[in-house]
């Protein structure tokens, strides 16, 4: 096996910090559904700030032996277990986990895409194989996303519903790439072309069945 494949092996089992953008869903809908803020773009900057405070936090507290990423990604999973243990009804508990699954289906799909494009790198093929991967929990997420929206007044539309999750996803994904690319001792450039180059192997294990089996079992329970 390639050196810089078992790097990334090592990589993905640390943890990788689309696991804290799980809960970007969830904290917006609720700053949404409070009906504080005046808009949707209100309610995605409130949730960046906050993310942007929670990055600056686990910066401070990173150490040679433990990165930023991985101390927002305990956190996170943390704030995931409280967040599935104190719903109440099973349909509670599985627009909980469809939360969850949107924040890492948005940041594979589109942010870490975009994020790669900048670098004159296009991860195709690492999309499609995530979203092959993801298929049918994506379709049970999308679903309990679109009840819930309406439930509480709101149409859904996936694209303003990422846009609304993209400043705090932008910030997430770039401290992300960065610790792997540290961890990996390549470029974040170089991270781009392993995602493309060994698409079906990142994919499988950024499965969310491997990440939150919990979750995953929620949405393809009928």
């Amino acid at each position: 096996m390639p050196r810089i494949i078992r790097r990334i092996l090592a990589t993905l089992a640390v943890g990788i910090a689309f696991v804290a953008a799980f809960l970007v869903v969830k904290e917006i809908k609720t700053s949404l559904f409070r009906q504080s803020p005046s808009s949707m773009e209100e309610a995605g900057e409130a949730v960046s700030a906050t993310t942007e405070k929670q990055i600056k936090l686990a910066q401070g507290n990173a150490t040679q032996n433990k990165s930023a990423t991985e101390i927002l990604v305990d956190k996170a999973r943390t704030d995931v277990i409280t967040t599935l243990d104190a719903t109440k009804t099973d349909k509670d508990k599985r627009i909980a986990a469809s939360n969850f699954f949107f924040g890492a289906y948005f940041l594979n799909t589109r942010t870490r895409a975009e994020y790669c494009a900048s670098r004159g790198i296009k991860i195709d093929s690492f999309v499609a194989a995530y979203k092959l991967q993801n298929r049918d929990l994506f379709v049970s997420a999308e679903k309990y996303q679109i009840e819930d929206l309406r439930d509480h007044g709101y149409t859904y539309d996936i694209d303003q519903l990422y846009k609304m999750m993209l400043p705090a996803l932008q910030k997430y994904l770039a401290q992300d790439m960065k610790d792997i690319a540290s961890m990996m001792k390549i470029s974040e450039s170089e991270v781009c072309q392993s995602l493309e180059e060994n698409a079906a192997m990142w994919a499988d294990n950024m499965d969310y069945r491997k990440r939150v089996p919990d979750g995953a079992q929620l949405l393809l329970t009928k």
